[in-house]
């Protein structure tokens, strides 16, 4: 059976605090856990750099035994959800429904009146070759 470190648990918290959608600051995770600040620090620092965390500032009240209530409002770094990764698509194209490519602010609908005035635009255009091609 592996022996569950004061670690795992930070990663565990982390995790359960981004699935329900939470932000929280590094200090609310060492009062949770109980864990070291270096330890919280760390699991935290590993987590954003793989991408499994985004980060922020905001203003925050804080436990702080020094003040007279017993808090402190002050600036912290905000861990949460990492930011949805960009479109990978470099091309302003998208792929409608029926496999071509519509761009941007047309709808299929739009693009199938389209289509269907440039065909027959060139119905037209076969007519008129075709009685040019008689006449002469």
């Amino acid at each position: 059976m592996a022996k569950h470190t004061r670690r795992d648990e930070v990663w565990k918290e982390i995790i359960a605090r981004r699935e329900a959608g939470e932000t929280f600051a590094k200090a609310e995770i060492v009062d949770t856990v109980e864990a070291s600040e270096r330890t919280v620090h760390d699991v935290l620092r590993t987590a954003v750099e793989a991408d499994a965390l985004g980060t922020g500032e905001e203003q925050r009240e804080l436990a702080d035994a020094r003040t007279t209530d017993g808090t402190q409002r002050q600036t912290v770094t905000i861990y949460g959800a990492p930011p949805p990764a960009p479109d990978e698509r470099t091309d302003p194209l998208t792929v409608g429904t029926d496999g071509y490519d519509v761009p941007d602010g047309y709808s299929e609908a739009h693009m199938t009146r389209i289509g269907r005035l440039i065909g027959g635009l060139l119905v037209l255009l076969a007519i008129i070759g075709t009685f040019v091609w008689v006449i002469l």
